[in-house]
């Protein structure tokens, strides 16, 4: 059995972006990340995500060391500053729901801007470049990258292993949004099987209350979801912190099988109990989840 892909692309008419002028823009959100103006800040690298965009953007990073090099350096710098922000928001005290929501926000769309620059932009630019070769033309290039994104969200995941038949796979969801443009990807690589969400609230935004009602609906591609304790709990004040009673009775609702436990080894045998062979297993996580892949190949191994 073979299948054919056909893609079919509108050549770019936008010019390529100046080097000098993405780095310029990355240091301008370095300066403002560093004061605290954190949606200056992702406002700037968005805007370079979005000058990166496409077969021009593209063109502009294909073996251009020097500008790739240059926009990792100011990325690592621009994590940084998204990490001591989170730090500073967590230690955080007396602040109103609306004014965590507001900086929680902000946070999100910074991580947003940088993750989509680093492993969308520059990532695509290596893979094609690696793909074409050297000595390309630009329609070559420009195939290639038209094949690449139309994957490009079935190849952020990461295939763990297969163990009693059931996939273990890792995706680093860290909102709704990620969440379910996965689960849709999966449902379409993974047809007719079920699929089973795991999902750790463990990142700065989804342990508050900020996503109680998109996570809901973030899930609806799932067949079944196992929701793990909130990370750090007594950190967060009761009426910031995501209601994980009303999260397991709203997903009740949809008539999916939900599970609310308290640790990775609770979770592997709740699944060990439930799934079977040919079964999909989707970790969300930010985090290592207490080594919780590895402990669902070992298990699914045994009888």
């Amino acid at each position: 059995m073979c299948g054919i892909i056909c893609i079919v692309s509108r050549p770019s008419a936008r010019p390529l972006p100046i080097a000098a002028d993405l780095l310029d823009a990355l240091d301008k959100a370095i300066t403002a990340g560093n004061i605290g103006a954190i949606a200056e800040c992702a406002s700037h690298v968005a805007a370079v995500d979005a000058a990166l965009r496409g077969e021009s953007g593209t063109a502009a990073l294909v073996d251009n060391l020097q500008l790739v090099g240059g926009l990792v350096s100011r990325l690592d710098q621009l994590d940084a500053i998204a990490s001591q922000a989170e730090q500073v928001l967590e230690a955080a005290t007396g602040l109103s729901t609306q004014e965590v929501e507001r900086r929680s926000n902000e946070l999100i769309a910074l991580r947003d801007a940088t993750w989509s620059l680093r492993n969308d932009r520059l990532r695509t630019a290596k893979l094609v470049g690696e793909l074409a070769g050297k000595s390309a033309s630009d329609s070559a290039r420009n195939a290639y990258l038209s094949i690449q994104q139309s994957f490009s969200a079935l190849d952020r995941m990461e295939v763990r292993g297969i163990a009693g038949g059931v996939t273990i796979i890792d995706d680093f969801g860290h909102h709704p949004t990620a969440i379910r443009e996965t689960l849709r990807a999966l449902r379409v690589k993974y047809p007719g099987q079920k699929l089973w969400a795991v999902f750790e609230p463990r990142s700065n935004t989804t342990r508050r209350a900020v996503f109680q009602t998109e996570l809901v609906t973030a899930f609806a591609d799932a067949d079944g979801v196992v929701i793990a304790e909130v990370a750090r709990p007594d950190q967060l004040p009761l009426d910031n912190r995501l209601d994980t009673t009303r999260l397991m009775s709203d997903l009740a609702a949809t008539g999916k099988p939900s599970a609310y436990l308290p640790d990775a080894p609770a979770i592997v045998e709740h699944l060990k109990k439930n799934v079977n062979g040919g079964d999909v297993i989707c970790v969300f996580s930010n985090g290592g989840f207490d080594g919780i892949h590895a402990k669902l190949l070992q298990r699914l191994q045994r009888p």
